[in-house]
């Protein structure tokens, strides 16, 4: 779940915030609609890389960002999920799945006096019941509903196989030491914080309890 962070942060570069103004509707707008576009490419390539090939290389990369990012509109919103072509280094995919979802996690992020720091999102995801009402006494294990029965897509269930997940404990490095740690709980909100939270941080140069308690916003 880290690249899609990356992702959005890469979509966000283009943009001088702090020109368009902390949290002013156009700040808001353009970190959303990188939000939907990182989103949508995270829920279409990302699987479990024992299994399948995810072209984070290319995700990540400027010539496919910049593609990307030409898809925000500054005056209308995307209402659907747009994955893009990576392997055609096209900025919108043809014909795509999407099916976004909730979900709840804890949190947990310690830091000690020798410089240790730890980010850590525990988070079980286990449905308190089966679809059968419960007679069953089958459920499905940690975190395994998040993979999906999709013939070949790279999140597809197969035997041994990770799911791709919501998870993103997030910590931060400069000059190779960790200067922010983060962890959120909330499904789909989870990066999303994470990135309001980089983004108060770094380019708005906030202190961590201001950073936290600012006004943040996300998208379902």
């Amino acid at each position: 779940q880290g690249p899609f962070l990356c992702q959005a942060l890469r979509l966000i570069e283009g943009f001088d915030l702090n020109e368009l103004g902390y949290l002013t509707s156009d700040y808001v707008h353009v970190i959303v609609e990188a939000i939907k576009l990182a989103m949508a490419d995270r829920d279409y390539y990302y699987g479990d890389p024992d299994f399948v090939d995810v072209p984070l290389e290319i995700l990540l990369s400027d010539g496919y960002n910049d593609m990307r990012r030409d898809l925000i509109d500054m005056h209308v919103p995307s209402m659907i999920a747009r994955p893009g072509d990576p392997y055609n280094m096209k900025p919108i995919k043809e014909i795509s799945v999407f099916r976004p979802g909730l979900g709840g996690t804890t949190t947990c992020v310690v830091a000690d006096k020798w410089g240790n720091v730890v980010s850590a999102t525990p988070s079980a995801n286990v449905p308190k019941f089966p679809r059968d009402g419960g007679k069953s006494g089958v459920t499905f294990s940690n975190r395994l509903r998040m993979l999906n029965t999709t013939p070949g897509h790279p999140n597809c269930i197969e035997p041994g196989k990770r799911p791709r997940s919501t998870l993103t404990p997030t910590i931060v490095l400069k000059d190779g030491k960790p200067v922010i740690a983060i962890s959120v709980a909330g499904g789909d909100l989870q990066d999303q914080v994470a990135l309001n939270l980089i983004i108060n941080s770094v380019d708005f140069s906030m202190r961590p309890d201001d950073a936290v308690t600012a006004p943040r916003f996300a998208t379902t």
